[in-house]
């Protein structure tokens, strides 16, 4: 019975938080941008890192990061509450909730030509969004609608975007411990029709980059960095998640992985590496890692404004 109580307790501190949370966000924040390099986002908050180590500079659940306009754009979850939403920090430190009521089941986002586009991870889509006034612009389903069932065949998970020329390119997590599918990347054209399918060595993977000619994921389930072709670039301890490339340094995320109604508790490491992979710093961080980007330095991982 004290076990069940203790329980509730947690669960309505949780709830009470994430009520805060959305209607009495953080107007503007201590923000020292400046010292440090690189912004992360966990399920615990918001944090900046260097290889000195990390502060928290948000509370709450945070996913998909992005530069846009001099801000920085950030989606925050609210998964009991059932919201989602974009909410920008400036260099000054003041905070704006930009637009409400997506799904609070998005994941990472990116900006390209004034545009936001967000995974719309729990409903298979894309969102398009005009950063000039938030307004949505456009819906697009790659693998088809799926409004979130998980069961149906077509549900690709899909929770990572990448800009490179002419071609967008997206991740399908495919839920691989569930379905035994393995983790795909569509190269897909302008409007998001899909050109290829190609299917990768990975499972549960995140984060899809183009670098030096090669498609690059999180094999989240295999702990690793993989190629197209099946090479590992580094093999990690845990779950792999979240990952900023530079021309100075590769930073790759690593989390605890628990059942998902367990994993607000958990924590993660963030891995700064320079590019021949030596290790230059790894450090606990609060929460299971979502996103990494760099401050100061051109992110290869992120498409820019």
């Amino acid at each position: 019975m004290i076990y069940i109580i203790k329980i509730k307790i947690k669960f309505l501190m949780r709830y009470l938080l994430e009520f805060f949370h959305y209607y009495f966000f953080y107007k503007k924040i201590n923000f020292p941008w400046k010292n440090y390099n690189f912004i992360i986002a966990t399920k615990s908050g918001v944090f900046l890192a260097n290889t000195d180590g990390n502060i928290k500079i948000l509370n709450g659940q945070y996913y998909g990061i992005t530069r846009n306009k001099s801000r920085w754009i950030i989606f925050q979850s609210l998964p009991l509450l059932k919201k989602g939403r974009l909410v920008s920090i400036d260099d000054n430190g003041n905070i704006e909730t930009l637009l409400k009521d997506l799904s609070h089941g998005c994941h990472q986002i990116d900006c390209k030509d004034n545009y936001l586009y967000v995974t719309d991870t729990y409903n298979n889509s894309i969102i398009k969004i005009d950063s000039l006034n938030m307004n949505i612009v456009g819906r697009y389903y790659p693998i088809g609608p799926n409004y979130g069932d998980r069961s149906l065949s077509n549900y690709g998970h899909i929770n990572s975007i990448f800009f490179n020329d002419d071609h967008i390119y997206i991740l399908c997590h495919n839920e691989t411990m569930k379905t035994s599918k393995r983790s795909e990347v569509l190269k897909c054209d302008g409007n998001l029709n899909v050109l290829q399918r190609v299917e990768f060595q990975a499972g549960n993977a995140h984060n899809v980059v183009l670098y030096k000619g090669d498609l690059v994921i999180c094999d989240s389930k295999g702990k690793r960095l993989v190629t197209e072709d099946g090479s590992t670039q580094f093999k990690f301890e845990n779950f792999t998640r979240g990952l900023s490339i530079t021309d100075k340094y590769i930073v790759v995320g690593e989390s605890e992985y628990a059942k998902r109604e367990e994993r607000h508790a958990k924590g993660g490491w963030i891995n700064i590496f320079d590019l021949k992979w030596n290790l230059l710093s790894r450090q606990r961080i609060s929460g299971m890692v979502q996103e990494i980007r760099s401050i100061h330095e051109s992110d290869r991982c992120m498409s820019g404004e």
